[in-house]
């Protein structure tokens, strides 16, 4: 009994200690029928408190697969705490060019981590990002959330 206890608790800190350097993951799961509208942006907001550090901020798109727009084109706005704005226009590839899913899908799920920032300095402050998408009909179909995750480099 102390050796699967032992165990659990070991595997408990292996995983918890891999994500140590993820200061903010959200991922916005509010889509009425899995319908992300023209209309609906979406805005997070994360503070970095270290400057002296470098990051990465990813955008997260859960869709179902067989999903039908390839790329999925979107409109990310960084506003920095200076309150400059940062446009980053993103096509997300879901497909590649055999037909193959490019996301890590489990079952009928699917998750793509796309980069907008790269390993850069960031500024001390409260930052904002607003994602929109870009598609030409009134909604995107069959998506599943929308976020941002900021992961803090190794010093």
């Amino acid at each position: 009994m102390k050796i699967k206890l032992l165990s659990f608790i070991l595997l408990a800190f292996a995983i918890s200690s891999c994500n140590e350097n993820k200061i903010y993951a959200e991922l916005n799961k509010d889509f009425a029928d899995n319908r992300w509208q023209k209309s609906d942006v979406k805005e997070f907001e994360f503070t970095i408190e270290q400057e002296a550090r470098n990051y990465d901020v990813n955008v997260h798109f859960a869709y179902f697969s067989d999903f039908q727009i390839n790329p999925v084109p979107l409109i990310v706005t960084v506003i920095h705490p200076d309150g400059s704005e940062e446009n980053k226009a993103l096509n997300i590839v879901v497909k590649d060019k055999d037909n193959k899913e490019t996301g890590d899908c489990s079952g009928d799920y699917c998750d793509i981590r796309e980069v907008i920032v790269e390993n850069k300095p960031l500024k001390k402050g409260i930052y904002k990002v607003r994602i929109e998408h870009d598609f030409n009909g009134p909604y995107l179909p069959n998506v599943n959330g929308i976020g941002i995750e900021v992961i803090a480099q190794a010093d």
